[in-house]
C-alpha cells in the first residue's frame, strides 16, 4: 500500500513538471509492475527464493523509474537504463511472471480461466501500448496493431489452458510468442524488417520452443 501511494505521489510530481510527456499510462504500468511482483511472492515458499525475488523485482522497479525519469529529462551520460530500448524486455519479464502467478492460482486456488484470460487481455493492452508510446506513436495510430497482438496472445493463452503442462511451461511458451509478435511489430514500424531477420527470429524461437517442450514435465 505504501508503494502504491508513493507511485501516485511520484506520478503527480512528474505530471506537474512535465504535463505533456507524463500520462496516466506510466502510473498504470507502475502499478502492474508492482502488483505482478507482489502476487508472485504469494506463490513462493522458500525463504531464500522469496528474498532473492524481492531484491530482483526491486532492482527491476528501480530501473524502470530511473529510465522513465530520464525519458522525461534526457541525459545519456547519467542514465543507467534506456527505457525505450529496454521496455520490451521488461514487459517480457512482467508477462512471464504474471502468467506463472495466474496459472498457479488456477491450479491451486481454482481461479477460473474466464477470469484469467480477460484480466491478461486488459493488462497486455497497457503493456503493449507503453512500448509504442515510448516510440513516439499516438494511441489512434497504433491501436489496431496493439489490439491484434493482444487478441493473438489471448487466443494462444486460451489454447494453452488445455495443455497438460506446468505453469512455468505455459508462461515460457506464452512469453516466447509475446516476444515474437512485439519484435516483428517494432521492426515493421521502424521499417527494419526483412526476410533474413524474420528467419533468424523464427529459427531461434523454434529452437527455444523445442527445448522448452522437450524438457517440460507433461501432466
Amino acid at each position: 500500500m505504501i508503494i502504491v501511494i508513493a507511485q501516485f505521489i511520484y506520478y503527480w510530481l512528474l505530471k506537474k513538471e512535465q504535463p505533456k510527456k507524463t500520462n496516466l499510462l506510466f502510473l498504470v504500468y507502475s502499478e502492474i509492475l508492482v502488483l505482478t511482483g507482489f502476487l508472485n511472492l504469494l506463490i513462493l515458499e522458500n525463504g531464500w527464493v522469496i528474498n532473492g525475488f524481492l531484491v530482483f523485482w526491486s532492482i527491476l522497479y528501480f530501473f524502470y523509474l530511473e529510465g522513465y525519469f530520464h525519458y522525461l529529462y534526457p541525459n545519456p551520460k547519467a542514465s543507467l537504463f534506456n527505457l525505450k530500448d529496454s521496455i520490451s524486455y521488461l514487459n517480457l519479464i512482467i508477462v512471464f511472471f504474471l502468467i506463472v502467478t495466474l496459472v498457479n492460482f488456477n491450479i491451486f486456488l481454482d481461479l477460473s480461466w474466464w477470469w484469467i484470460i480477460p484480466l491478461t487481455f486488459i493488462i497486455n493492452l497497457f503493456l503493449i501500448h507503453q512500448i509504442f508510446s515510448l516510440e513516439g506513436d499516438e494511441l489512434k495510430s497504433v491501436w489496431p496493431q496493439v489490439l491484434i497482438i493482444d487478441l493473438l496472445l489471448t487466443e494462444l493463452l486460451l489454447a494453452l489452458s488445455f495443455w497438460p503442462v506446468s505453469f512455468y511451461t505455459v508462461a515460457a511458451v506464452y512469453s516466447l510468442a509475446y516476444y515474437w509478435l512485439i519484435s516483428f511489430a517494432l521492426m515493421s514500424r521502424r521499417k527494419t524488417i526483412n526476410r533474413q531477420t524474420i528467419l533468424k527470429y523464427l529459427a531461434l524461437g523454434l529452437i527455444i520452443l523445442v527445448l522448452i517442450l522437450s524438457t517440460s514435465k507433461w501432466i
